[in-house]
């Protein structure tokens, strides 16, 4: 059994890492806030739970004051958007020109109309009062603002 030999393990040195108090203080009080967070959430009685109870109805009443508010206000802000890209002149250019509408809950807003020719741009807005406009559309336009209206 001369070939058979034991295998040879090494032993990596000792390596001493020390550090010094006033970082394993720090490292102490880094953690310091998980426990004082932990007793700040308990209930110590019935007291304490009503008020917090009340608390939470109070915020609770403010949060529902407010979305009612955003929900009155946005029906002001436009909520629907179509734009309709094409091209005015056939023989010419591709689809650089469009129409965009926009309007609101109650199909108020605006059309907004870019026509590109020959290197210029033309850019018309028209108001839009219950899905209809006191100026004339074109198809296009009108296009844009029946995919919305409904």
């Amino acid at each position: 059994m001369g070939w058979f030999r034991k295998p040879l393990w090494i032993k990596p040195p000792r390596v001493r890492i020390s550090f010094p108090p006033l970082l394993i203080f720090k490292i102490k009080d880094m953690f310091s806030f998980l426990k004082s967070k932990k007793q700040k959430n308990k209930i110590q009685n019935l007291e304490e739970a009503a008020e917090r109870i009340e608390n939470l109805e109070e915020a609770l009443k403010n949060a529902l004051e407010k979305i009612n508010e955003l929900e009155k206000r946005s029906s002001f802000y436009f909520q629907k958007f179509n734009l309709i890209r094409y091209n005015p002149f056939e023989n010419r250019g591709g689809d650089q020109s469009f129409s965009l509408a926009m309007l609101d809950e109650k199909n108020n807003g605006l059309v907004i109309t870019s026509i590109f020719m020959d290197g210029n741009t033309r850019i018309f807005a028209k108001p839009i009062e219950k899905g209809l406009s006191k100026y004339q559309l074109s198809k296009e336009e009108q296009q844009a603002i029946e995919k919305i209206k409904q």
